[in-house]
């Protein structure tokens, strides 16, 4: 099945994968989206960490310390959240100040972005994402523009 989700993004085998930080937003306490993005990803072979950290700072020293292709951030898959986005628009633009990575990929889910997938770039991000079986593409996609 991950061999296929390989090909489908033109990926040989053994081909570099980037590397993805997969986080909630600090302060998130739903992080089933986040856990099932990191499981899709490390399964099919990326370069997956998962991080939880409990402030905006946390979260940017950890881009600052480590590259990252990309940042996978979310919020619940229960609640749309609708008042965290300034927040969220608020730590995307900290975390790419932050990065050792000048072209940092954010992508953003949650229920709100599953929805509205647009409001994504709204808030800054390169894009949002319905779903851990589509992320892989969306941050593909996003690498290549």
């Amino acid at each position: 099945k991950f061999a296929r989700l390989r090909r489908a993004l033109g990926l040989t085998p053994g081909a570099d994968l980037p590397a993805v930080l997969v986080t909630p937003q600090p302060g998130e306490h739903h992080r089933l989206g986040a856990s099932l993005d990191a499981e899709v990803l490390w399964q099919a072979g990326w370069n997956t960490q998962y991080e939880a950290p409990p402030t905006d700072e946390a979260l940017e020293q950890l881009v600052a310390d480590t590259w990252f292709d990309a940042l996978d951030l979310s919020l619940s898959s229960s609640f749309r959240r609708e008042q965290w986005l300034p927040r969220m628009a608020q730590t995307i633009q900290h975390v790419r100040d932050a990065s050792r990575n000048p072209q940092l990929v954010v992508v953003v889910g949650g229920r709100m972005f599953h929805e509205h997938e647009e409001i994504g770039e709204d808030i800054g991000a390169d894009a949002g994402n319905r779903s851990a079986p589509l992320l892989a593409a969306k941050i593909m996609a996003s690498l290549k523009r």
